[in-house]
């Protein structure tokens, strides 16, 4: 398994697209690329330079399913979860 890459709070909340992305990760236990764009409001490259900063950091779960790939949190990961539950007591 390759070595988990440091990722910052700014880089993290760094822009309203970035929590966009983040809540809906939050939401749908499976997401796909298109609803993460639509619902981000991101363009294609962004999206994609971000999600791979959050796989590299061990907080994304990336799967393929015939050519749709789908993603998710990867609930393992402690800093994940306590995304997860900033998100939903924010909310609430």
């Amino acid at each position: 398994m390759p070595e988990k890459e440091y990722i910052s709070l700014e880089d993290i909340f760094g822009s309203k697209i970035k929590v966009r992305i983040l809540k809906a990760l939050v939401e749908k236990s499976l997401i796909s690329l298109t609803e993460l764009r639509k619902r981000s409001k991101a363009n294609y490259k962004v999206l994609k330079m971000y999600l791979q900063k959050l796989q590299k950091a061990g907080l994304l779960n990336e799967l393929t399913y015939d050519r749709v790939k789908l993603y998710s949190l990867n609930r393992r990961n402690p800093k994940a979860r306590a995304l997860e539950d900033f998100f939903k007591k924010w909310e609430s």
